[in-house]
């Protein structure tokens, strides 16, 4: 199991079972009268809105940590193994869960809904249609690497009419330093009639002469 392995079965498990999840907060419990301490560092060392998850340790691996910490809304999951002792996995988690909080944020670029350009129409009316996409678009980043940050829309245009509002006719992808490039799909956010035979003459004549409209 990677690293990455254990941060989507982490990031599943908080999203999941809600319900369970609180129980890796606890600090410890009693089972048939005795006491259990829970192992995770972050707990003990107070860290702030640190709520699990799990330790390990194994002769090949080293000591390892799978942890996770909310503020304000936003939580971090960090991963960690290979560490000498017990000390060394307390530090260098309390280190990595300050390091994201501090250096890193979610940066939400798109709502459903919003308009993230606009395409022009074959022989469609409107003569433009704006483009959204389906889902929320947000990424992570370090606070460094947000103004080198691309956004792209790309699209086969003009948009053939008839286009039926939600219907793919793009890709909308982003770029940044340290992140792999991030694609969603853009949706036409309104219909788009194909014109009648003689308006489609007029507007084909009309483009022909003097190219499409600005």
């Amino acid at each position: 199991m990677t690293a990455r392995d254990l941060s989507l079965l982490a990031a599943h498990l908080i999203r999941d079972f809600p319900e369970y999840y609180p129980i890796f907060a606890e600090k410890e419990f009693a089972f048939h009268g005795i006491r259990q301490g829970n192992r995770n560092p972050l707990l003990w060392q107070n860290i702030a809105g640190a709520d699990g998850l799990k330790t390990g340790h194994s002769e090949a691996g080293g000591f390892g940590l799978t942890g996770s910490a909310i503020r304000d809304g936003r939580r971090v999951i960090v991963v960690l193994n290979g560490l000498p002792d017990g000390k060394s996995r307390a530090d260098e988690s309390r280190r990595l869960i300050e390091w994201a909080f501090r250096d890193f944020n979610n940066y939400l670029l798109f709502n459903p809904g919003d308009v993230v350009a606009e395409a022009e129409t074959w022989l469609g009316n409107p003569a433009k249609i704006p483009l959204t996409v389906e889902t929320p678009v947000e990424v992570t980043l370090n606070r460094t690497a947000r103004p080198n940050m691309k956004v792209v829309a790309s699209y086969d245009g003009p948009l053939k009419a008839p286009i039926k509002k939600g219907a793919r006719v793009g890709m909308l992808t982003v770029e940044a330093p340290g992140m792999a490039p991030l694609q969603r799909p853009l949706i036409a956010g309104a219909d788009a009639e194909k014109l009648g035979f003689i308006r489609r003459i007029g507007a084909m004549i009309s483009q022909i002469l003097w190219g499409p409209p600005s």
